[in-house]
């Protein structure tokens, strides 16, 4: 299928309602494959952000083709102090339904609501907003 053999073929998730028709679906696990137009197309691609490290996946990943003597490579040290970060795990939404994400219920209307609904309610409280 794709070159280098990052894919995935999966069934989709049965329907509600029996059906006679049957299908497939392909999920590209190749971000090159996306990437590759812009790649090819651009004068010079940034990747700014967070948490890419090793950065030299990233590389193999994104610029397959790339010689290594073609990219350079800048960090900073965290720009966010430590007391404005905070990591919490909720177990429940707002309305006290438990947070089970497993892969059954990832397509649950009534977990995404609640999870909407949490994610609300945290944005009006914490000052500065969020990630």
């Amino acid at each position: 299928f794709l070159k280098g053999g990052f894919g995935k073929i999966s069934p989709p998730p049965p329907p509600p309602t029996f059906s006679s028709s049957s299908s497939l679906r392909f999920v590209n696990l190749n971000p090159a494959t996306s990437f590759a137009s812009v790649v090819s197309e651009a004068k010079a691609v940034l990747l700014l952000g967070g948490t890419m490290k090793p950065f030299e996946h990233f590389s193999r990943q994104l610029f397959p083709a790339l010689p290594s003597r073609h990219l350079s490579f800048f960090e900073c040290g965290h720009v966010v102090p430590p007391s404005n970060v905070l990591a919490v795990s909720l177990p429940k939404g707002p309305t006290g339904s438990a947070f089970h994400f497993t892969f059954r219920r990832r397509t649950s209307h009534d977990i995404i609501d609640e999870l909407g609904r949490a994610i609300m309610n945290l944005s009006k409280v914490i000052p500065e907003g969020m990630v």
